[in-house]
C-alpha cells in the first residue's frame, strides 16, 4: 500500500515479522517521507529502528485524533519495543479530588485512574495550579497526607483558617462533605460565586493599600475569568461525562460519543445524514477502550483543536433528532446543507 496524504498509522516490522514501532500521523505520506531525510538518520532511536525494518503497512484515518485511537489500540496490542511509551506530545494537567480516603482533598495530576474524581483538562499546569490554589485557599479541604485514625495537633494550614482540622475531631464526616461538594461545584465551572467574593476583596486591600495582596487577587481573578469557559469543556468530573462532541471539518461532522467517561466512535457523516449517523454513534459504534485514556487523549486533543469544536451533553435519554438539531446548531450548519 502507498502512503498517502492522509491522517493514519502505520507499523514497522522486522525480519521475524514482529511489530518493532507503532506511530502515527496527520499526513502518512510526508511522515514515511521523513525518515529517509539525513536529520530523521541521527537520531539514535531512529537510526536503530530502521536498521531493523523490513516492511512498514499503513492504515488510513478518518481524522488526525481517529489516528491516535488506532495507534492506542495497536501499541496496547503489539507492544512493540521501540514505543517506550504511549506519548501524546503534550500532556494536560487535571485536578484530582481524591475519594479512597475518609477526608477527600485535591491533587494536580496528568494520568487518570479510578480512585477519584478527575477535572479538567487545563490548557497549562500554570492555570491547572491557579485554580488548585484558589480551592486551597478559599475551601477548607485537608491538605495534609496523614490518615486520620487518630486524633493529633493540626498543621499550620488550621491556623492559617485554610483547613477545618479533621485531624482533632473538629468535623465530622457530614460537614466535610458539604465542603467537598462545594470545591466540586467550583470545580465544575461555578466560578462566580468566588469571583465575586474576590473582587470585593480586591477593592478591600486596596482601600487599606495592600498593594502586594491586591495583587495577588487581580491575577487570581484574571486567571479565573481565563479559564471559566475552559473549566465548562467538561461540566463535572470525567467518570459522570456524557455527551456526544467532535469537529465539522469541509461540512461532514467526525462525531463522538462520551458516556460515563467512555469513549465511542467515530462516525463521520454529512448534515443530511447525520441523524442515521448518530442513531449508528449511540446504539452500534464500538468503545475505543475501557478506561479513562481516550477520553484523555480527546480532550487533550480538544484543547489544541478548539477550530470546528463542538460539544452537546447528552444526560438522560437521547432524542437523536433534536440531538442532530443542537449539534448542527453547534457547529454551525443548517438543516440541509452540505453534500
Amino acid at each position: 500500500m502507498s502512503a498517502r496524504n492522509e491522517p493514519g498509522v502505520y507499523k514497522v516490522f522486522n525480519s521475524e515479522n514482529e511489530v518493532i514501532y507503532v506511530g502515527k500521523a496527520k499526513n502518512l505520506k510526508m511522515r514515511i517521507a521523513s525518515y529517509l531525510t539525513e536529520n530523521a538518520k541521527d537520531a539514535d532511536k531512529v537510526r536503530r529502528m530502521l536498521k531493523e525494518a523490513m516492511r512498514i503497512e499503513l492504515e488510513t484515518s478518518s481524522s488526525e485524533l481517529h489516528a491516535l485511537f488506532q495507534e492506542l489500540r495497536l501499541i496496547r496490542q503489539f507492544r512493540p519495543r521501540f514505543n517506550s511509551q504511549l506519548v501524546n506530545s503534550r500532556r494536560f494537567p487535571f485536578i484530582r479530588l481524591t475519594t479512597d480516603r475518609k477526608f477527600d482533598r485535591l491533587d494536580l495530576v496528568y494520568e487518570l485512574d479510578e480512585d477519584g474524581r478527575y477535572y479538567g483538562p487545563f490548557e497549562s499546569s500554570f492555570i491547572a495550579e491557579q485554580i488548585l490554589f484558589a480551592a486551597d485557599k478559599y475551601f477548607k479541604l485537608v491538605k495534609c497526607e496523614k490518615e486520620f485514625s487518630k486524633p493529633f495537633d493540626p498543621c499550620l494550614y488550621f491556623f492559617m483558617e485554610r483547613c477545618t482540622a479533621p485531624c482533632r475531631g473538629n468535623v465530622g464526616i457530614d460537614e466535610y462533605s458539604r465542603e467537598v461538594e462545594a470545591v466540586e461545584e467550583f470545580l465544575s465551572g461555578s466560578l462566580e460565586k468566588l469571583t465575586s467574593e474576590l473582587r470585593v476583596r480586591l477593592d478591600e486591600l486596596a482601600k487599606k493599600l495592600e498593594f502586594e495582596e491586591a495583587a495577588s487577587a487581580r491575577d487570581l481573578i484574571e486567571t479565573l475569568d481565563r479559564t471559566s469557559s475552559r473549566l465548562k469543556l467538561l461540566s463535572g468530573p470525567i467518570g459522570r461525562a456524557n455527551f456526544v462532541c467532535g469537529w465539522v471539518e469541509a461540512d461532514r461532522f467526525h462525531l463522538y460519543r462520551v458516556r460515563t467517561g467512555i469513549v465511542s466512535g467515530p462516525v463521520v457523516a454529512n448534515a443530511k445524514e447525520l441523524e442515521p449517523g448518530l442513531t449508528f454513534l449511540i446504539r452500534e459504534s464500538a468503545v475505543v477502550s475501557k478506561d479513562f485514556v481516550p477520553l484523555r487523549i480527546l480532550l487533550n486533543y480538544a484543547l489544541k483543536n478548539p477550530a470546528g469544536f463542538f460539544r452537546v451533553d447528552t444526560n438522560g435519554e437521547i432524542d437523536e433528532s433534536r440531538l442532530a438539531e443542537e449539534i448542527r446548531a453547534a457547529g454551525g450548519l443548517k438543516r440541509g446543507s452540505g453534500s
